[in-house]
Parts: C-alpha cells; structure tokens; sequence
C-alpha cells in the first residue's frame, strides 16, 4: 500500500513536470511571437511582472528604482 502511494506521487510528480515543460514552451511561442510582431520582449516580460504586483507595489518599487537612480546621478 505504501509502496502504490509513493508510486502514485512520483508518477504525478512527474506529469506534473511534463506539463510545466510543455507551459514553458508554449511561453516561449508567445515571446516569439512578442518577438516577431516588432515588440520588445525584456519590456513585456517586465510589464507582466508589474502587472502582478499591487498598484502601491508598483508605486513603491518605481519611487525606490528613481531615487537610487538620482544617487547614482543617472
């Protein structure tokens, strides 16, 4: 019994595994796609991870980008 649920959880581990290698291809394709229609792909990657993140996240996070970037003298 033990060894059928050990089995059991390796195996859906593992099409666990085949599923996010099949996602991440099909992430590629849309980058590619990104790509191929004259966008940039670093800006939309980085515009998905904004959307992610709360307003006063993104808020927080551009304020303390621009405050290094005015100690740098950037």
């Amino acid at each position: 019994m033990v060894e059928q649920e050990l089995k059991n959880l390796v195996d859906e581990f593992e099409a666990l595994e085949d599923q996010v290698f099949d996602l991440r291809n099909d992430q590629k394709g849309v980058l590619d796609r990104v790509n191929s229609s004259g966008y940039d792909k670093k800006a939309f990657k980085k515009v998905i991870s904004l959307r992610k993140l709360q307003a006063h996240e993104r808020e927080q996070q551009d304020h303390a980008v621009k405050e290094l970037m005015l100690k740098l003298g950037m």
